[in-house]
């Protein structure tokens, strides 16, 4: 990057604004306006262009990595390794829930008749999906 500055500072005085560079002789001034990140670098006629492409470019990509970081600390933005650590482990919560419910049920429902098994199956569900519901809501503090 040093050595791109130097080069610009031998062949260029003064940048008057974001958008407008002067030659020493003052010959030439070029509006350069806004570039297409994704254009091929190779493309431009003059190194000057390039050189704004490219300074644009680090621009554009360091406001990126700077949002990411702000999102990080505010807690807006996860790292995905810990997302999937916690679906795996609400997938293995749920599952052995749920596979516990005949075991759990089973000794309560025998002598009954079809209708308590029905009642007695249905309040048992409900009462394993609120567990299930509760153990993954987020603490008070992280709702808005």
């Amino acid at each position: 990057m040093t050595m791109i500055r130097n080069l610009f500072a031998r062949n260029w005085v003064s940048i008057t604004s974001p958008t407008q560079v002067a030659t020493h002789h003052g010959e030439l001034t070029m509006d350069i306006g806004s570039f297409d990140l994704n254009r091929d670098p190779e493309s431009f006629t003059s190194s000057t262009e390039q050189f704004f492409w490219a300074r644009a470019k680090e621009r554009h990509y360091k406001a990126i990595i700077a949002e990411a970081e702000a999102k990080v600390k505010t807690g807006e933005l996860i790292a995905v390794a810990e997302v999937r650590r916690q679906a795996d482990q609400a997938g293995r919560s749920t599952r052995d829930a749920v596979l516990a419910l005949p075991d759990r049920v089973a000794s309560m429902l025998v002598g009954r008749t079809e209708r308590e098994i029905v009642v007695e199956l249905r309040r048992e569900c409900r009462e394993l999906l609120n567990s299930i519901g509760n153990e993954f809501d987020p603490p008070e503090a992280d709702k808005s």
